[in-house]
């Protein structure tokens, strides 16, 4: 049996000074806000309504990487260490009582209809109770990506070695159900990561790291039968995305499994990408070039978890002067919508 390790210490340092003042009651977006100089930002985690109204600073100290629990009650951020991992925290919206829950090496993930979520931690892959910061242990191994089953029951996780972007990296995706910690191997290649998890099925990434990093994204059942080719590197909808030399990574899946975000990173950028499923017909944001100039670069963030709306930010070329502006975009297209500014990065409350 594996022993559940109470690693939360209490604090209330790092608070914005009356932050839960008119707080939503139920926040269905959070971001990262800087301030000041570029050479010099200082962060803040703020929580808003779907639509960047009722914006309020909840985490400052250089707080950024927010995540929101299903129910709006808690979220997660990190601070900066001394070393290359970041320090988590979690946060109640309704006390504004805060938990410091040791470093992480990876993204946190929430449970779909519980209030707890898994994160790599130094030591394995924990899922952890936000009210008592008690942890589980999971696993010993490292955890590269993972996703939660909808119904909540199971993580399709990836566990890798090597060193990420080189050659010697290996990576096989497994679902590890919760209620027994059973382990089921998906896939055998040892390229596969960055999966999103359907009621339909899983979307992943295959990569390849020869001679430079190469992505592809794929699409399998639940139990990994069915491995079949979305989006093949490096093509595009059009000229102008298919020069990206590195294809296509996952970012969001819709829950019925029928929407997917994908994006195709480049040096500078991560170009947003709708793609139909099962089809695996592309979609470019065409809207978002009249926010902005023509030397100003989108990042993909995240979807809403019924696909109807994408994340995006937008920041000009080369760190060049020039506002960073968090927009909503409606997957199928339309207006994008201006959420926050000065915003880093931001996720939906799924």
């Amino acid at each position: 049996m594996v022993a559940c390790l109470n690693v939360a210490a209490t604090m209330s340092g790092g608070l914005a000074s009356g932050a839960l003042d008119g707080v939503p009651s139920r926040p269905a977006l959070t971001f990262t806000q800087f301030q000041g100089q570029r050479a010099s930002w200082h962060s803040a985690v703020w929580v808003a309504a779907a639509d960047g109204s009722h914006a309020r600073k909840i985490a400052t100290h250089d707080a950024y990487q927010g995540s929101l629990s299903p129910d709006g009650r808690w979220l997660t951020f990190e601070r900066s260490s001394t070393t290359a991992m970041s320090w988590l925290f979690v946060i109640e919206l309704t006390t504004g009582h805060t938990r410091r829950l040791g470093k992480t090496t990876g993204d946190e993930r929430w449970a779909p209809a519980a209030a707890r979520f898994a994160v790599s931690q130094p030591g394995g892959f924990f899922l952890i109770d936000p009210a008592s910061g008690m942890r589980k242990k999971l696993l010993a191994a490292r955890v590269d990506s993972f996703d939660f089953t909808p119904d909540g029951g199971s993580i399709v996780l990836a566990k890798d070695s090597g060193v990420p972007y080189e050659p010697t990296e290996r990576s096989d995706l497994f679902q590890l159900r919760l209620s027994d910690q059973a382990l089921t191997r998906l896939t055998r290649d040892g390229h596969s990561k960055r999966p999103l998890v359907s009621r339909k099925g899983i979307v992943y990434v295959r990569f390849k790291n020869v001679p430079y990093p190469r992505y592809e994204t794929w699409q399998m059942r639940r139990d990994g039968s069915r491995q079949r080719l979305v989006a093949r590197c490096c093509e595009g909808p059009t000229d102008t995305y298919a020069n990206s030399p590195y294809g296509f990574t996952t970012i969001g899946l819709s829950t019925d499994g029928t929407r997917l975000l994908a994006c195709m990173p480049s040096e500078f950028a991560c170009i947003p990408i709708a793609i139909d499923l099962p089809g695996g017909r592309q979609h470019e944001f065409r809207n978002l070039g009249k926010v902005g100039t023509p030397q100003e670069v989108a990042w993909t963030l995240d979807l809403t978890a019924d696909g109807r709306t994408a994340l995006v930010f937008i920041r000009p070329a080369n760190d060049g002067p020039g506002p960073w502006l968090l927009y909503a975009v409606p997957f199928k297209g339309g207006k994008p919508t201006l959420l926050a500014r000065n915003a880093l990065d931001g996720h939906w409350r799924r």
